[in-house]
């Protein structure tokens, strides 16, 4: 989830005239005409600047922002955080400037506990720098549970830093993971957030098992190296990779190069083969889904039978949309039944302070939902974690938590900066769709 603020600062056009307006000597108007320079396509990310190059845009940015650097009052450095952020954004062309601003919108972050911007800010190293992503991330992760964190702030941090685990997974990346999720447990555990507490730990086993079965493979792929094609190394990598993590991308190329007699290198060959003929792909589709009742295996499958289903027809089809829908009822009953009884439903939210009520909202299975309120409808999408649904709000510098409780949706605006809640709501399950 991408929550972006709103800065109010200063009332500056663009990063150049700022510096313009409060500085005159000779290298703020350097700046200024650096950072005004037409953009060109980015078509790499940038070098880290020398520290040289940084410790001089840094000396200059301490002294043009000495007063915002010194003042304490409340507030004021988290809303110095968002400004820094959106001056980032405008000093694009300057490497060192970009590179050092958006450390310090970090920095200046990270100890006020302005968990949505220290999140965007390492985002935009990310995008725009060739930076050690896991370690950046770790750091970043690392110095925010030094805090006295609220429980929705490592929710937040947990949502934050889901695609980071995936990511890693993906690129087997083991002992990154273990280290976030050893981090998410344990400011969990101090914010009394079971729901974050009980998902890291959960996640934390099923990484430690990936890691155990990916040591397993050293032998394998040391055998490969001395034999490519190597019956016995080729299988265990084929099999790592699609049936215990579902990575057939990945894995269908070892696999076809396993024992012939085995089965699942008989399918892996099947699909390599490049026959895409209907009856052979169906026939394909139901020797993975009765090869294994793994979920890994059956959502294989279910990608297989997915697409075939617009070409198929009569008792075919409805083979394969009998298949599909026991997946789907596989896969709700490994995920959390309260946040499935939510979608697909048609809400009436009530809301407190004045809020405007939301006559109409759906939350649909595909993350989208719909907002009716006062006769507009709203189009958004939302992110779920664990035992709830977030929902950026329109104003972007805010966000609804949404749970349930009974028939009862449990509802939530919340200031994105500050964790503070800004309203409460009820829903209740209203006719229509």
């Amino acid at each position: 989830m991408n929550i972006h603020r709103k800065a109010t600062l200063c009332p500056w056009r663009s990063f150049a005239m700022l510096l313009s307006l409060i500085a005159s000597t000779a290298d703020a108007t350097a700046i200024a005409q650096e950072s005004v320079a037409s953009k060109g396509t980015q078509t790499q990310k940038e070098a880290i600047p020398s520290p040289a190059q940084q410790d001089k845009s840094l000396a200059l940015l301490r002294q043009l922002y000495a007063k915002e650097y010194s003042n304490k009052a409340r507030g004021a450095q988290a809303h110095f955080a968002n400004s820094l952020l959106e001056m980032a954004a405008k000093s694009e062309n300057s490497a060192s400037h970009h590179y050092v601003i958006l450390n310090e919108c970090l920095d200046v972050a990270v100890k006020e506990g302005v968990i949505p911007v220290a999140f965007d800010a390492i985002q935009q190293l990310e995008s725009h720098f060739a930076i050690d992503l896991a370690s950046k991330r770790l750091d970043l992760v690392s110095q925010i549970s030094r805090n006295a964190l609220s429980s929705m702030n490592v929710t937040l941090i947990h949502v934050r830093t889901r695609d980071w685990i995936d990511e890693w997974v993906q690129q087997d990346d083991y002992e990154s993971c273990e280290q976030l999720l050893q981090l998410l447990g344990r400011m969990a555990q101090r914010s009394r957030n079971v729901g974050v507490r009980d998902s890291a730990n959960a996640r934390l086993k099923e990484c430690k098992l990936l890691d155990r079965k990916f040591d397993d493979l050293r032998s394998a792929n040391a055998a490969l190296k001395k034999d490519s094609n190597d019956p016995v190394a080729n299988q265990a990598i084929g099999e790592f990779y699609c049936i215990t993590k579902g990575d057939f991308t990945r894995g269908l190329s070892y696999l076809a190069k396993g024992s012939p007699d085995a089965p699942a290198v008989m399918y892996a060959k099947a699909e390599l083969s490049g026959d895409r003929s209907f009856d052979k792909q169906v026939k394909l589709a139901d020797a993975w889904w009765d090869f294994s009742d793994d979920l890994t295996v059956r959502a294989h499958a279910g990608e297989i039978y997915q697409a075939l289903l617009p070409e198929s027809t009569g008792l075919k089809r409805k083979w394969i949309e009998v298949r599909l829908a026991e997946l789907g009822a596989i896969k709700n009953s490994q995920s959390n039944s309260g946040l499935q009884s939510i979608l697909g439903k048609v809400w009436k939210v009530t809301w407190t302070n004045g809020h405007p009520t939301w006559d109409k909202a759906i939350f649909r299975p595909d993350g989208s939902t719909e907002c009716h309120v006062s006769g507009s409808v709203y189009a958004n999408r939302f992110t779920s974690d664990v035992d709830r649904l977030i929902l950026t709000a329109k104003d972007g510098g805010s966000y609804f938590n949404i749970r349930i409780a009974g028939a009862t949706l449990q509802c939530q605006k919340i200031d994105a900066a500050t964790g503070k809640i800004l309203h409460e709501g009820t829903g209740l399950e209203i006719s229509g769709n």
